[in-house]
């Protein structure tokens, strides 16, 4: 199952890439080692659709060459959203820069009336000087000012609203033609909103923005009961290799020693439906995987162990009737479903589901940030049905320590 998500998420997207980034070193490395990665073995897949959009979708086998499917040829990786901070971690009317692509942006969260606000973001670069506007402030009325020379900029349109050392001249009207400091005083915006507390910045820019497929939605977030704690943490790592771990269960047993993660992978008894589909004519792109929540490495490590010796007592590990393998279950037992959701280009999350009314008490979704060749963002939070869940710190503490254990892993792969 990794193989094969890892086939589907990385070399398909990789090797369509904008022409934006076709001669970056993040690109090169990674078709490099992608052009001998190997296929999966169809044994381990139950079914595999590939859906449209359209009024009559078309199911078909999904392709595992080599060549990616053409729909492909649409993604346009500057027209989607991107997650970059969590809300909760900006504070009030203060810039922040933050980074996209080795692109750096300034963002701020402006307080509005009766406990409103809103965000803003304008590429970090004042027009006067290129000095950083980050390092600069949020003015009374909600506008960049820069550091350097004080120059102030509409954090919506990115027009100049205010020059000290001009301050006898007509303030700027950004709708006005002949205005007095022209175009070139503009700084440039960048369009950014809130889900579910999530920041999110589009950096395809105004015009592009109406086409573009909203940021995906974590359903449970939304449902009355749950709770999320936050997590942040920025790696070292690039983008599509950290995206290719999360989606990869079979590590999660060997390079943290959790049990869980077995749950996810697939076996010749409890083979995984994997399913894709493009949306607005293949600028968006989503894929998930169903499959039995019952041990399969574990179960199949075991039987090696045991060398057929029947008289072995069966693993404690194994004796809830959700955790036996396909061929030891009682027909009357239905396990969870363990399901992963992939929304291009930047989310994803797993959880166990109920096979009969498809609710879970416990997701974990990820959003991952490529902030640059070599480097990556990595936000996740717990998602919960519960009266309450553990402090965000002590959280954040747990979660370093486990992801400690893939850092160092994932660098010497790239």
């Amino acid at each position: 199952m990794a193989t094969y998500l890892h086939l589907l998420v990385c070399s398909s997207l990789l090797l369509h890439r904008t022409s934006a980034f076709q001669n970056s070193v993040f690109l090169k490395h990674n078709i490099a080692h992608l052009k001998n990665f190997p296929c999966t073995s169809s044994s381990l897949f139950q079914s595999v659709s590939n859906t449209t959009s359209s009024s009559s979708p078309k199911t078909t086998p999904i392709s595992t060459s080599k060549n990616p499917p053409s729909p492909f040829s649409n993604f346009d990786y500057l027209s989607h959203w991107y997650p970059v901070v969590w809300e909760c971690d900006l504070l009030p009317n203060k810039p922040t820069k933050i980074t996209l692509f080795d692109t750096d942006y300034v963002i701020a969260k402006r307080s509005l009336q009766k406990d409103e606000s809103d965000v803003i973001a304008l590429l970090d670069r004042c027009p006067h000087k290129s000095a950083a506007l980050s390092e600069g402030r949020v003015t009374d009325c909600g506008a960049f000012q820069c550091a350097y020379h004080g120059w102030s900029f509409d954090g919506n349109d990115g027009s100049c609203v205010e020059i000290p050392q001009a301050i006898n001249n007509a303030k700027h009207d950004a709708s006005s033609s002949d205005a007095p400091w022209g175009r070139r005083t503009s700084a440039t915006a960048v369009p950014a909103i809130v889900e579910q507390g999530m920041v999110w910045l589009f950096p395809g820019g105004e015009e592009r923005r109406g086409a573009a497929v909203p940021p995906p939605r974590i359903p449970e977030i939304d449902k009355e009961g749950y709770k999320v704690v936050p997590i942040v943490r920025d790696f070292p790592v690039d983008w599509t290799i950290l995206l290719e771990n999360i989606m990869d269960p079979d590590h999660g047993l060997f390079a943290h020693g959790a049990k869980g993660f077995d749950f996810y992978s697939a076996s010749s008894h409890a083979p995984v439906t994997v399913k894709e589909e493009f949306v607005n004519d293949g600028t968006g792109w989503h894929i998930s995987s169903t499959v039995d929540a019952v041990y399969k490495v574990i179960e199949a490590d075991q039987k090696r162990r045991d060398g057929g010796d029947k008289t072995r007592k069966e693993p404690t590990s194994t004796k809830s009737p959700f955790r036996k393998s396909h061929d030891q279950r009682d027909d009357n037992t239905t396990p969870k479903k363990a399901c992963l959701d992939y929304f291009a280009p930047s989310v994803c999350y797993y959880c166990r589901r109920d096979a009969a009314t498809n609710d879970t008490n416990f997701a974990t979704a990820f959003w991952i940030t490529p902030t640059g060749t070599g480097r990556s963002r990595f936000m996740s939070a717990m998602v919960a049905k519960a009266p309450f869940l553990p402090p965000r710190w002590l959280t954040q503490i747990n979660i370093n320590n486990f992801l400690d254990q893939d850092t160092y892993l994932l660098s010497t792969t790239q």
